[in-house]
C-alpha cells in the first residue's frame, strides 16, 4: 500500500534525523536516510516542500538561487557542494531528483549547456585549494582538464545514474533490472510499493500508484536477452491481478492496469492479452525498456511540463505501447516545455 505522511509525521522524522546527525539535514540526506521520497513531501507541503519542512521544524533552509542578480560564483558553488555530496558530477536527472535549485534547465541556459558547467567550475576554482577534491572528481588532475564544454550533451546525462545501462539490464540481469524499473516508475511520478517483489510468492514485482488519478499499476520486470512473450505466464498474471483487484478498488483506484517491462516482445501475445482482459477486466500493457528510458529522459529534461495524467492513458490500453506513441508523447511534452520557457524569458 502506498505510504502517506502528514506534515506532523514529516517534521517528527526531520527532527529525529537532525538529532542523529547533530545538524539540520540536507534534502539529499533526508531522502536517502529516511527513505521518504521527495514526492511524499511535496504532497504534504506543496511547492518548495523541503524548505517548508525545514522551516516547520524550526530551521532556516538554504534559500533557492534564482534570478539574474545571482552571480555565477554562487551558482557554481552550489553545484560544487552537490558534486561533493554525490562523489561525481551530477546529471540533470540527479539535480532534479534531489530537488536542487535553481532548476537544471535554468542552470543549463545560464552556462550555455549542462555539459559546460564542469569547465565553468574548473575555471572558477583553478586557484582555490578548497575545491581541489571537486576538481579531481570532475576530471581535472594536475594540469589536465577534461573539456566537457566541447562535448555534445549525451542522452545519458538525462538519466539518473542508477538507471545507466538500463537497456542492457533488460537483457542481462533480472536482479538489477527489477529495482531499476521500480526507480524508473518512481521517477515518473508514481508512488511505488515494492515490498512484494521477487521470492515472496505469487506476487508481481510491485504496485505503482497515482492517487490523484485514481490509477494503480501492477508491474513485472522481465529481463530477457531474446525478448519476452507471455506464454504460460498469463495464468500467473491473472492470479496477480485477482489477488489485488478488489482491494485496490476498495481503496478508490477506479482504473487498474498490469505493466510488463522487458527488452522487447516477441511471439503472439494477443491471445493471452485478450484472455487476461476478459477474465479480469484489467489490461496488460507491454512496454520496452527503450521506451521507458525515453520517458525518463523527457521527464528529466522537461520536468515542469511533464504531467503523469497525460501519460496514464498510454498505460490503460492493452498490448504493446507503440514506440511512435511514446515519441509523440515526448514531443508534446517538449513543445509544452519550450513554450513555457519561451514565455518565461519573454520570447
Amino acid at each position: 500500500m502506498a505510504k502517506h505522511f502528514s506534515q506532523e509525521d514529516l517534521v517528527k522524522r526531520y527532527l529525529q534525523l537532525r538529532e542523529e546527525l547533530g545538524a539540520p539535514p540536507k534534502a539529499k540526506e533526508f531522502y536517502t536516510l529516511t527513505g521518504i521520497h521527495q514526492r511524499l513531501i511535496d504532497r504534504a507541503f506543496g511547492k518548495d516542500s523541503f524548505s517548508k519542512l525545514a522551516r516547520a521544524a524550526g530551521d532556516e533552509p538554504r534559500g533557492p538561487l534564482t534570478g539574474e542578480a545571482i552571480q555565477d560564483s554562487d551558482l557554481l558553488t552550489r553545484w560544487a557542494h552537490f558534486t561533493r555530496e554525490l562523489g561525481h558530477a551530477p546529471t540533470q536527472a540527479e539535480w532534479e531528483h534531489f530537488a536542487q535549485t535553481p532548476s537544471a534547465a535554468w542552470l543549463a541556459k545560464r552556462f550555455g549547456s549542462w555539459a559546460a558547467i564542469p569547465d565553468a567550475f574548473l575555471n572558477f576554482a583553478k586557484d582555490l585549494a578548497d575545491w581541489s577534491d571537486v576538481t579531481t572528481l570532475i576530471g581535472r588532475v594536475g594540469s589536465r582538464v577534461q573539456t566537457t564544454a566541447q562535448q555534445s550533451p549525451q542522452a545519458a546525462d538525462l538519466i539518473p545514474a542508477v538507471l545507466h545501462g538500463f537497456q542492457k539490464l533488460s537483457q542481462t540481469d533480472g536482479a538489477l533490472f527489477e529495482p531499476a524499473v521500480i526507480f524508473a516508475l518512481q521517477f515518473l511520478g508514481f508512488y511505488v510499493d515494492d515490498s512484494l517483489g521477487q521470492g515472496s510468492g505469487r506476487n508481481p514485482d510491485g504496485i505503482a500508484y497515482s492517487p490523484a488519478n485514481h490509477f494503480a499499476l501492477l508491474f513485472d520486470a522481465k529481463s530477457r536477452k531474446d525478448g519476452y512473450s507471455i506464454g504460460t505466464d498469463d495464468r500467473q498474471f491473472r492470479e496477480y491481478i485477482n489477488a489485488r483487484k478488489s482491494k485496490l478498488s476498495s481503496m478508490g483506484y477506479t482504473s487498474i492496469s498490469f505493466l510488463v517491462v522487458s527488452s522487447f516482445f516477441n511471439g503472439n501475445n494477443r491471445t493471452s492479452l485478450d484472455r487476461i482482459l476478459g477474465e479480469t477486466s484489467v489490461p496488460v500493457v507491454l512496454l520496452t525498456a527503450k521506451d521507458l528510458e525515453t520517458l525518463i529522459q523527457i521527464r528529466s529534461r522537461c520536468s515542469g511540463a511533464f504531467d503523469l495524467a497525460d501519460l496514464i492513458p498510454l498505460l490503460r490500453t492493452p498490448g504493446e505501447v507503440p514506440s511512435a506513441a511514446i515519441d509523440s508523447f515526448a514531443t508534446s511534452v517538449q513543445r509544452h516545455y519550450d513554450a513555457v520557457i519561451g514565455r518565461a524569458h519573454g520570447a
